[in-house]
């Protein structure tokens, strides 16, 4: 359904107005069409911030339930805000947002260099 309507807006609006980019929840059907339709080439597609960081959160919990892991519970809300700072500042720029996000890691693993 999600996709149905998406591709109605998107027909819609491509005949109104230059569309350059759209931003979506992390619906996976959204991202193969926008991926994979000609029509939409030349449209970039990104996900929200907020369930990228939902999904981050996620990740990170699951991974927090082995032994080794479990300072990442303590870390979690540093993660996200850093996750956010870091979308913020990269100005899309997909290479600054994982070296930001790196430089968080390794300060969670105490290496400091």
């Amino acid at each position: 359904m999600e996709k149905i309507g998406f591709t109605r807006c998107m027909d819609y609006l491509i005949d109104k107005v230059k569309v350059k980019e759209v931003v979506t929840d992390g619906h996976l059907q959204i991202a193969a069409l926008m991926r994979n339709a000609a029509k939409y080439k030349g449209i970039e597609h990104q996900n929200d911030k907020w369930n990228g960081s939902k999904t981050l959160t996620k990740m990170i919990m699951k991974a927090a339930k082995s032994k080794e892991n479990k300072v990442l519970i303590d870390w979690m809300p540093a993660i996200r805000n850093r996750f956010w700072f870091s979308s913020r500042i990269c100005n899309g720029d997909e290479k600054a947002l994982k070296a930001t996000l790196l430089d968080m890691l390794l300060h969670i693993v105490n290496h400091h260099e």
